[in-house]
């Protein structure tokens, strides 16, 4: 009879050849986990296309232009004045509701947003969105560029029925910035408050502020009765629709009276 012992200390030839192949599968084994585990990893970090496939990450993210600039700076204009207050811009008077401000914002750049409404069904916001659809610059790029109008949906119960997922492009605003952390800063007319700056982050949607108390995401659907509760997706990023690159077609929209003024000239 063999010893146990030495049986252990000096293993048969085909002992050896079982623990060669036990460990190559192990080994087998391990990098197809690690390989499961790196795929995963990418699956849920979106890639830089993703986040951005209208313009891409790059044109996302350079300095903002002098055009991007300019809307900014009228922008400015208006910020603090009351809702639905009156502004005289260029010699045109606009009421400050949503989309009232928006158009504002941009006739003082001679670009009239409102140029083509009477060719689109709707209120002012939906007119708008479907006029840039046709044009075809419409984008959900998750980091906008500053002079992007966005476009909201739910945000009020516009249609009476008590059902607040079925009322689509009921509010618009201007991006004016955007964090490295996706957090956008756009202006709108808060109901409210007036004509204000406020957060939105699409990398973020349903979350109101970060671990460091920055605000991610103003509140942005209403109640559908005063004082009463709002509805469950009420944050800016929950209820986003999309973004209308304004500037890229801004040759269509050029102000009527501008248009007069240049056939004097000519």
């Amino acid at each position: 009879m063999r010893n146990s012992g030495n049986d252990s200390a000096n293993p048969n030839p085909s002992e050896i050849d079982v623990a060669r192949r036990l460990r190559r599968s192990l080994s087998r084994a391990a990098l197809v986990s690690a390989a499961v585990c790196i795929l995963s990893t990418c699956a849920s970090a979106p890639s830089s296309g993703a986040l951005c496939p209208y313009r891409g990450m790059e044109a996302a993210r350079a300095a903002p232009t002098d055009e991007e600039l300019k809307v900014v700076d009228s922008s400015k204009q208006l910020i603090g004045m009351a809702p639905n207050a009156k502004a005289l811009v260029k010699g045109k008077q606009f009421t400050l509701d949503c989309i009232g401000t928006v158009c504002a914002i941009y006739y003082r750049l001679g670009i009239d947003l409102a140029k083509d409404f009477d060719e689109y069904p709707g209120n002012g916001v939906n007119r708008l969105y479907l006029s840039l659809k046709d044009k075809g610059v419409i984008h959900y790029d998750r980091y906008p560029r500053p002079g992007d109008i966005v476009f909201w949906d739910n945000t009020y119960d516009a249609n009476g029925d008590g059902d607040r997922t079925d009322d689509p492009h009921t509010h618009a605003g201007i991006v004016l910035a955007v964090d490295d952390d996706g957090t956008i800063r756009y202006v709108h007319e808060n109901l409210y408050k007036g004509v204000i700056i406020e957060t939105m982050n699409l990398l973020r949607p349903t979350v109101a502020f970060d671990d460091s108390g920055k605000r991610l995401n103003s509140g942005m659907a209403i109640a559908t009765v005063s004082g009463g509760p709002k509805p469950e997706r009420n944050l800016a990023g929950d209820v986003f629709d999309s973004f209308g690159d304004a500037l890229k077609v801004k040759g269509d929209f050029e102000a009527a009276e501008l248009d007069a003024k240049l056939a004097l000239i000519r």
